[in-house]
């Protein structure tokens, strides 16, 4: 950890191995994002403690059977059950009474519960929606929808699937009966996916940033860093970047998102540790003299 508080170490850094420049590179990713997970994981099921009970409030016991996966209330009435800042969950049982409005601004993604299939929404830019057409626990269709349109695509998706045979068996459905379940995949996707993304976004900047300054680098530095070089320099320089970028995932703090957070800060802490290495490889000639 001595990267982070300081750029003398990166001149002695040039030493280690690709190998375990990338180790340290991936423990450090792994320990990151479990911190971060561990922070996040408490008001995730709170959430999810909650919009279980405004389902039990609004739709009574939900049930699995082959007319699909049913509410106990009112099973053809048409109902928001709840919108909160990460997730909508909309009921429709009859396509033929009255959509309830889809996306009232609270979140940026949503579900729209049918009995034979489910329509899953995320918002693409303020004009449209991507949409995930599943039934029976498989996806079935993805596609873009502009908003004006949702209430079409809806009633597509369910005179689509309303000849389904539902799997009662299906452990994809029978996953949302159970809402420790629902805590666990949550979990372990949302561990993964961090995980995924941390070591993605920052592995690309290590090999393009690599590739191409050992490619079209400083002239003072040519002959004497190489690619191996770059890609170890930029594992270690990942490093005060990845905590910055875990704290602004952790804290969902607002004006940039952690991709933008991560560039930035990985292109500033390039630039500063690479200035550092060129001078102490490069030194500048001593200035003459005066008088000689």
């Amino acid at each position: 950890m001595e990267s982070c508080k300081g750029t003398a170490i990166y001149c002695h850094l040039l030493r280690q191995s690709a190998w375990r420049a990338l180790f340290h590179f991936l423990l450090l990713c792994f320990l990151t994002v479990l911190t971060v997970w561990l922070f996040m994981i408490p008001p995730i099921n709170r959430q999810i403690d909650a919009a279980y009970a405004r389902i039990a409030e609004s739709c009574g016991q939900v049930t699995l059977t082959d007319a699909g996966l049913l509410p106990e209330k009112d099973p053809t009435v048409n109902r928001m059950i709840f919108s909160m800042p990460r997730l909508e969950l909309t009921y429709v049982g009859n396509i033929e009474a009255e959509l309830p409005k889809i996306d009232i601004g609270l979140a940026d993604s949503g579900i729209i519960w049918m009995p034979k299939s489910v329509l899953v929404w995320a918002q693409r830019d303020q004009d449209s929606y991507l949409l995930y057409t599943i039934a029976n626990g498989e996806l079935l269709k993805m596609q873009t929808c502009p908003r004006e349109q949702i209430a079409e695509f809806i009633k597509a998706a369910y005179q689509a699937t309303i000849q389904e045979k539902i799997d009662v068996m299906s452990p994809t459905l029978n996953l949302f009966l159970y809402p420790k379940v629902v805590k666990i995949s949550m979990a372990l996707g949302s561990f993964v996916g961090l995980l995924g993304m941390m070591i993605f976004q920052f592995m690309f900047f290590i090999l393009m940033v690599s590739l191409i300054f050992s490619a079209l680098g400083s002239r003072r530095l040519q002959g004497k860093l190489f690619f191996r070089d770059y890609f170890v320099l930029n594992c270690y320089i990942a490093f005060p970047c990845i905590l910055i970028s875990a704290v602004w995932l952790a804290f969902r703090l607002p004006l940039l998102n952690f991709q933008w957070v991560s560039i930035l800060s990985f292109s500033i802490y390039f630039m500063i540790v690479m200035s550092r290495i060129e001078r102490w490889l490069s030194p500048a000639p001593p200035e003459n003299e005066s008088g000689d």
